[in-house]
Order: structure tokens, then C-alpha cells, then sequence
């Protein structure tokens, strides 16, 4: 059938570049109808970068790179693939970053590349995580309103949670895409400035302004650190898109608790956003947080409750030493933005004691992404050290299931990550990878928000820092705890 159709109506040329006429059928041009949906869902997977065109395919953005550009591509360099911007493994944009938009430096920087093994180009469908093609994906990405719920469901829930009422007034417009942000504002009014006014770097849209951003993102991380949900789907929280984030949250099946507290939050990142419009002040975090805190604390009843718990918890909670002959590495990711991520991690012997830790910058598209680079950078660290016998302890549940099922997801946007840290547990030793709760990992997470703070992109620890020493003996005195008690 595919030979068929080849045939008789692409010839020399492909589907996606095929003209429709009126000598075709009714059925192939209806076919072709379709063609636009599939293209705005379609994307470039970049491997070695030697099947795709850096300007005219669409591999970063939100469209092939010359449709960004406020100038024509040059002729000399028209040709060019996007491995012609790769050298050895990295990315090498100074011949063309007075070409592109600034903004799109940082995204193509925290494209993975493959530093070791052969990965070819593939074709990507953008609106799954998997990278493969749904009909659900195309017809939710058709009508706008991604894997939102039923518009009576959703607006019912709304209205029910626990805030005052400006807030659910401010979240129903959110939700509906209709605040006036820079991106929405640049299409009325000509000329106009659609950068953040907070971060000056990125065009404010919804997803931007109310996650995106680093100023929101610090909010959100010490929510989170403060409050500790247990089986909180963090991963979906950082990932998803506008509107299947607002379903996310605002779901009626969402814990009301939390509910409350996604409503207060986006109130006062709006109103920290209104200062920088209209009146060019910048707040800090901790002055936004202490807002929200006392916002939260007067509007539900529960916070007394959320604030106990983990401190009971935490009195619980310990670290264990790997078995005997055995090293332990630790590691953790460490996200605000794309340009504005990192990791680190901590290896140690059975006796609890310090071999060696580490920090360091990436860029990364999301905080899963800087979680599976720390873990590369922890394995090739304890590589290049010849500890042959490793146990491996991260607390990303969604890293473990990308890392069991990574080869059988070959259109995952982090594909070439996963394949590389799959490869190398394959090599010539021992390794056995498991999952910690993350108040167990303290020591490899504050060694990744210390990345956050360095000036150069990595550093190696050959004694503990000062910032997580406190946490190491905590660690340490469970090991003697743990040896006390086995005697």
C-alpha cells in the first residue's frame, strides 16, 4: 500500500512536502489536510545532528530556526547540518549566535549530545513524553486544551478550594490563557517588549510566568522543601505543558491541601510579577515566600499539621553504607531553568567514610534531565576512581523507570541520556542501582544545590564541604549506630 501510494502521488517527493491538486482524490487530499496537525507535532531528535538541517528543520523552538531569525540564513553556510555546530561533544554556537535568537541558546545547549556511542536523528512527536504518536495528543493538541478535564468538572472544582475568592478569579483566567502576559500583549500592541520583566530572558507566556521563570521556580522548590509532600508527582508538576499543568493541579481528585496552595502561590508570584511591570521593583524570594507563608497559614487550617509531620519523619530517616567490598554513590539533580541547573553527588565507602563528592552546572530542559546528568557524572567519576563495586542510590522513582525502560522508548526526548547511563552500567563492573527516599539523600542534595552557586561548571570534593558537613555526620553516626546495633 505504502508503494502504492509513493507512486502515484509523492513520486520524487515525501509526504511532508507533497502538493496537493485538484487531479487527486477527495481521500489524499483530505490525507493531506492532516498534514499541518502532524507537522506542529513533529520534531527532530537530535543524535549526531548529521540528518538534520540547522535551519530549516524543526529540531529547537517552537518552529525551524530561520522562521525565528530576523535575518536571512547566509548562503554560504544554507547547507549547514546541526552536526556542523557539534565538535568533539559539544555544542559550538559561536558561529552562529549572532544569527539566532538569543533564547534559543540555552535550549540548544541542553540538548543531549552522545559523547560515546552512535545515536542516529529520529523523528519525534513532541506532544507525548514518549515521543511516540497518539491520536489523544493530536486531537487535545487540535482544540488547544491538552488533557484538560471536562470544562464543567473543572471549573466546579475551581471554585470549591480553599482560597479567597480574587485568587480563584485570577487562577479561572490563568487557566484559561487569558492574563494579559508579554507574549499575548506583543501580539496587540506593535513593537512590544514580550521579555519577563523579572528575568529579562525569555518571552512571557503562562508557563513562563507562573513556573518557568527562575523567580517562580525558587518559590515553588522551597514549597516544596518546606512542605514534603509523600508521593508528590514531581515529575509531572516540571514537565507538563500549560494546560495539562493547570488540570494537574487543579484536578478534583488533587489533594485539597494542595490545591489551596497552588491557588495562594499563583496569586502572589502574579502580584511579584505586577511589582516588576509597574513598578520595576524586584522581591525576593525569601520576602514572596514569607507572603505566601503567612497568606497560607490565615487561609487554611491545616498548615500546623504539613509543618509537623516531616519533622517527626526526619528524626526516623537514615542512610545506609553499602555492603562490604562495596563503594555508594549518591546523586541528585538540581533545576530552576534550562540555563539554570546542575547536580551533584557524593561517593563513600562501607564504613560511611568520604571518598570523593562533587558539583556541577548544566543546562537542562528539565529537572529529570539534570537528574539523569548528575547520575552520568557520579558513574564516570567513580569510573575514572576503579571502584569496580557500586551501589547507586538516587531518589527520582521516574529515573528508575526511564533507566528500566529507556531502550524501548527510542523517541524520548531523552533518549541519548538514557542510552548513554544505560551503556554504562554495562561496562566491566558491578553496579547495582536502587531508590532512596529523598530526606535519605541530603548529603548529594545539597551538594547539587551548591552547583547553583560555583563559578566554574564542576568541582570535586576530596573532603566535605563545609555547607554539607552537618548532614555527613548525621550519616556517619548512623553508621556507628547501625554497626551498634548489629554487634
Amino acid at each position: 500500500m505504502g508503494q502504492i501510494v509513493g507512486e502515484r502521488y509523492l513520486r520524487k517527493s515525501n509526504f511532508m512536502d507533497a502538493i496537493p491538486n485538484q487531479g487527486q482524490s477527495q481521500l489524499w487530499r483530505d490525507v493531506l489536510k492532516g498534514r499541518d496537525i502532524l507537522s506542529t507535532g513533529l520534531i527532530m531528535g537530535i543524535g549526531d545532528g548529521s540528518q538534520t538541517s540547522l535551519w530549516y528543520h524543526h529540531w529547537v523552538g517552537v518552529s525551524p530556526v530561520y522562521q525565528l531569525m530576523a535575518v536571512e540564513v547566509p548562503e554560504n553556510i544554507a547547507h549547514w547540518r546541526v552536526a556542523d555546530i557539534i565538535v568533539g561533544n559539544s555544542w559550538s554556537l559561536d558561529s552562529i549566535s549572532h544569527l539566532i535568537p538569543s533564547s534559543l541558546i540555552p535550549e540548544i545547549m541542553a540538548i543531549p549530545i552522545s559523547s560515546s556511542y552512535p545515536i542516529e536523528d529520529r523523528v519525534r512527536w513532541r506532544l507525548t513524553k514518549h515521543g511516540e504518536f497518539t491520536i489523544k495528543s493530536a486531537y487535545h493538541h487540535t482544540t488547544n486544551n491538552a488533557l484538560q478535564l471536562p470544562h464543567s468538572k473543572f471549573c466546579s472544582s475551581l471554585w470549591k478550594i480553599n482560597a479567597p475568592f480574587k485568587y480563584k478569579m485570577l487562577l479561572w483566567n490563568a487557566s484559561h490563557s487569558i492574563l494579559p502576559v508579554g507574549t499575548i500583549l506583543s501580539i496587540k500592541i506593535p513593537n512590544f517588549n514580550n521579555l519577563c520583566a523579572r528575568c529579562g530572558s525569555f518571552p512571557e507566556d503562562h508557563m513562563h510566568l507562573f513556573r518557568e521563570c527562575a523567580s517562580s521556580s525558587v518559590l515553588w522548590t522551597r514549597i516544596f522543601g518546606l512542605l514534603k509532600f509523600q508521593n508528590f508527582d514531581y515529575h509531572s508538576f516540571y514537565c507538563n505543558q500549560w494546560s495539562e499543568w493547570m488540570s494537574f493541579n487543579l484536578s478534583a481528585t488533587k489533594n485539597e491541601n494542595w490545591r489551596s496552595i497552588f491557588t495562594i502561590a499563583i496569586w502572589h508570584i502574579w502580584k511579584m510579577r505586577n511589582k516588576a511591570v509597574f513598578d520595576g521593583a524586584m522581591q525576593n524570594s525569601t520576602t514572596i515566600f514569607n507572603q505566601f507563608l503567612s497568606d497560607y497559614h490565615a487561609s487554611n487550617k491545616y498548615l500546623q499539621i504539613n509543618l509537623v509531620r516531616p519533622i517527626i519523619q526526619d528524626q526516623l530517616q537514615k542512610w545506609r553504607p553499602p555492603q562490604s567490598g562495596f563503594y555508594k554513590l549518591n546523586t541528585d539533580g538540581s533545576w530552576r531553568g534550562i540555563a539554570a541547573a546542575g547536580g551533584g553527588g557524593v561517593i563513600r565507602s562501607e564504613d560511611g567514610g568520604w571518598a570523593i563528592g562533587f558539583s556541577a552546572s548544566f543546562h537542562a530542559r528539565t529537572p529529570l534531565a539534570a537528574e539523569l546528568l548528575a547520575l552520568k557524572k557520579g558513574l564516570q567519576l567513580v569510573w575514572d576512581h576503579n571502584f569496580k563495586k557500586l551501589e547507586v542510590e538516587v531518589d527520582a522513582k521516574e529515573l528508575l523507570n526511564l533507566l528500566n525502560s529507556g531502550l524501548d522508548q527510542p523517541y524520548h526526548d531523552l533518549f541519548v541520556l538514557i542510552h548513554e547511563v544505560s551503556q554504562m552500567f554495562k561496562w566491566d563492573w558491578v553496579v547495582i542501582l536502587n531508590h532512596i527516599h529523598r530526606d535519605y539523600n541530603q548529603v548529594a542534595h545539597l551538594l547539587a544545590y551548591l552547583s547553583f552557586y560555583m563559578e566554574q561548571d564542576s568541582k570535586v570534593y576530596q573532603e566535605p564541604p563545609q555547607y554539607v558537613q552537618a548532614a555527613f555526620r548525621k550519616d556517619l553516626g548512623n553508621v556507628t549506630s547501625t554497626s551498634s546495633g548489629n554487634t
